[in-house]
């Protein structure tokens, strides 16, 4: 497997992790009367594990799952700047038409 693959799953793979965090550290909200939605419009229920447990350790999960969520985001973040970064390498250091194949010029 080339590095261009691993790089595209490894994008894909931190965006999914990165939603279920999400989810699951929001998974409390509706203990606190409010109710997830995704985009403000469809509601989202609850993952039952994370929502049935004690206010106090809600809380300790929140953290642990905003943390990761954060980590995640700021890997997301290198991850796309090293696929530019990539493209641009193929495009004008090695003379592939990257750029071309990618239908931009």
């Amino acid at each position: 497997m080339g590095a261009g693959r691993e790089l595209r799953e490894g994008l894909l793979r931190v965006t999914c992790l990165a939603r279920y965090e999400d989810w699951a550290g929001l998974a409390e909200a509706d203990y606190r009367g409010e109710k997830l939605r995704w985009f403000g419009l469809i509601p989202v229920p609850p993952i039952g594990a994370i929502a049935n447990l004690p206010p106090d350790e809600k809380e300790r999960w929140h953290d642990i799952l905003f943390s990761a969520h954060q980590t995640a985001g700021y890997l997301l973040y290198a991850l796309v700047a090293l696929h530019i970064a990539a493209a641009l390498k193929h495009q004008f250091l090695d003379k592939e038409p990257e750029m071309q194949r990618m239908g931009v010029g």
